[in-house]
C-alpha cells in the first residue's frame, strides 16, 4: 500500500499540548517514549483511535503536521490488521505544527477521511 498522505495528526492532551508549546519540541508520552518513536495517524485512523484510546477523555488536541516537514523521520508501520500508520523517529518540534484542532469534526471537516 502506497501512502499519499499530505498531513499527519498527533493526538496530545491540553497538559502535553501546553508544555509542547512551551518548551518548542514533544518528545512524547509515555507510549511513544516507550516504543521510541511518536505515534502519529491519518485521518482516517482517528475516529477509531480516539474511540479506543480516549473515549471519556475530554481535553485532546489534535496537532496538524505536513509530511513534508517531517518525511526525514517518518516510518510507515503497519498495525495487526495490516493498514499502515506513521511513526515519528525524533523529537516533533512546534515549527512541524501547522494547526491544532480540539475538535475531531471540525479537523475532519477540513480534512475529510480519505481511503
Amino acid at each position: 500500500m502506497i501512502v499519499t498522505a499530505l498531513f499527519i495528526y498527533k493526538i496530545c492532551t491540553l497538559a502535553e499540548w501546553a508544555c509542547f508549546q512551551e518548551a518548542g519540541v514533544f518528545s512524547g508520552n509515555p507510549l511513544d517514549q516507550e516504543t521510541g518513536y511518536l505515534h502519529l495517524s491519518l485521518p482516517r485512523h482517528l475516529p477509531r483511535i480516539v474511540g479506543k484510546y480516549f473515549p471519556d477523555q475530554t481535553g485532546i488536541v489534535f496537532l496538524k503536521v505536513p509530511v513534508e516537514k517531517v518525511q526525514g523521520n517518518l516510518k510507515w508501520g503497519p498495525n495487526s490488521k495490516g493498514d499502515l500508520f506513521p511513526h515519528f523517529y525524533g523529537e516533533l518540534k512546534i515549527e512541524h505544527v501547522e494547526a491544532a484542532f480540539d475538535n475531531l469534526e471540525e479537523l475532519l471537516g477540513e480534512d475529510p477521511i480519505q481511503e
